[in-house]
């Protein structure tokens, strides 16, 4: 998937068009400003409300520790070396954090990835911004008239596109897009927002685009990804019904190779996997990507995790990400 470019022209049929003006007018988030300025709710019930979210930030409670877990760091940091030596991987990059406690650890944690469908979250994120103007957003229809097979090349293919002369609520393309990775509801759901307003939201979220349009460009990283979905948990960007919502979205995720394979089965997950293949033709790979990123709720605390790594197979990319969330699992605190 290549967001920059999607048209990003939103109809003027729709009452969305004047509601993002203005939206893109009024809205002063920053980066700082979205992690100083938590919208907590208090209540004896926020937590209960609340069940995928930080309680320590929404419900106005707080845990201040602060310390980086040393055996899950130096585990993992073997565990990616091992997996580089024997050719599994030639390059991966974690990050960890516990959310509620704010321990954390990084490995390469700087190092660009393509984001491939990593990049259908913030796609997200502005739609339900959005709708905190105007709730009927989400209940609007479209007929799709049909894409390119956007799905095509995909190794990991969605098990059901949207199909040509039905017609979808922006709700329920969101979801198919987040569910199941359908590359033609996100194509689709670009079309209707307007291209300043979501880059506007991508760089509210840490994301930025390269200068160039080059398709092998990598200017996504664990950190900044991990760092979106902090603001997601806290509720410091959305509201907190609509931050609970998204989550809940990604906790259906259908995609079970990566995060959610090291993880126990009753553990929620609330994540997104992106892949990509780099190619100069069908015969000449340059290189493949896969990127598995979320929220893992365990038992005494959630922890956000985000594992990037690219190679050659992915079945073997897919089996590392397994790996390092079995073993983040099992030792973070």
């Amino acid at each position: 998937m290549n967001f920059r470019r999607w048209p990003g022209i939103l109809s003027r049929r729709t009452t969305g068009y004047f509601l993002i003006a203005v939206l893109t007018g009024v809205l002063g988030f920053v980066w700082g400003e979205m992690e100083q300025t938590p919208r907590g709710i208090a209540s004896p019930l926020c937590a209960e409300r609340y069940e995928l979210l930080n309680p320590s930030v929404i419900c106005n409670l707080t845990d201040e520790g602060i310390d980086r877990v040393h055996d899950a760091e130096d585990k993992t940091k073997l565990l990616i070396q091992k997996s580089i030596a024997s050719g599994r991987i030639s390059k991966g990059s974690v990050f960890y954090r516990n959310l509620e406690t704010k321990s954390w650890f990084a490995i390469k944690d700087t190092e660009n990835f393509w984001p491939g469908s990593l990049l259908k979250v913030p796609l997200a994120v502005a739609y339900f911004k959005l709708s905190e103007v105007d709730p009927n957003v989400f209940t609007q229809t479209f007929e799709y008239k049909g894409g390119l097979a956007a799905n095509s090349r995909e190794y990991y293919q969605p098990k059901e596109s949207i199909k040509a002369g039905e017609r979808y609520s922006i709700e329920e393309l969101i979801s198919r897009m987040i569910i199941d990775s359908d590359n033609e509801a996100a194509n689709f759901l670009a079309k209707f927002i307007n291209k300043d307003f979501l880059d506007k939201v991508f760089l509210d979220l840490g994301i930025y685009f390269p200068t160039s349009d080059r398709i092998e460009e990598k200017f996504v990283s664990v950190r900044n990804y991990s760092n979106m979905l902090r603001t997601i948990f806290n509720a410091s960007y959305l509201n907190a019904d609509n931050s609970e919502k998204l989550l809940e979205i990604m906790t259906k995720s259908r995609f079970a190779d990566g995060l959610r394979a090291g993880v126990p089965d009753e553990a929620k997950v609330a994540h997104k996997f992106g892949e990509r293949t780099i190619a100069k033709d069908p015969d000449i790979i340059i290189g493949r990507g896969l990127n598995d990123c979320g929220v893992v709720y365990k038992k005494g605390g959630a922890y956000s995790l985000c594992v990037m790594v690219e190679g050659e197979d992915f079945e073997k990319l897919a089996g590392v990400i397994k790996d390092v969330s079995r073993l983040v699992y099992e030792v973070s605190s």
